[in-house]
């Protein structure tokens, strides 16, 4: 009996699962990259530097650009604005829309 368990055991170490359907993604978690991006598109409200700016609440974010130190939100009304970086933000360099 505990050799016949040790070969199952054995055995499943080698098995190879089919991928995921695509219907069945919506529950996989988002990527740490993801989890970045959805803060900065939504948490621009809770970013000290934009709290005191009236056209933050006029309108959503659309496109993030970050770079080593900074990160620029362009707003659906055509505002801009360049802040710090976090340092807990851990995206790469590179462009991002916002959803």
């Amino acid at each position: 009996m505990g050799v016949v368990g040790l070969m199952a055991c054995q055995s499943a170490q080698n098995v190879t699962y089919p991928p995921v359907p695509e219907r069945d993604r919506s529950f996989l978690y988002p990527s740490l990259d993801q989890r970045d991006i959805d803060f900065l598109c939504s948490g621009v409200y809770r970013i000290p530097q934009f709290q005191a700016k009236p056209y933050v609440s006029a309108a959503a974010p659309q496109l993030l650009i970050v770079t080593e130190k900074t990160i620029t939100i362009f707003f659906a009304n055509d505002y801009t604005q360049t802040v710090a970086r976090p340092s807990t933000v851990t995206l790469p360099p590179g462009t991002y829309p916002c959803q």
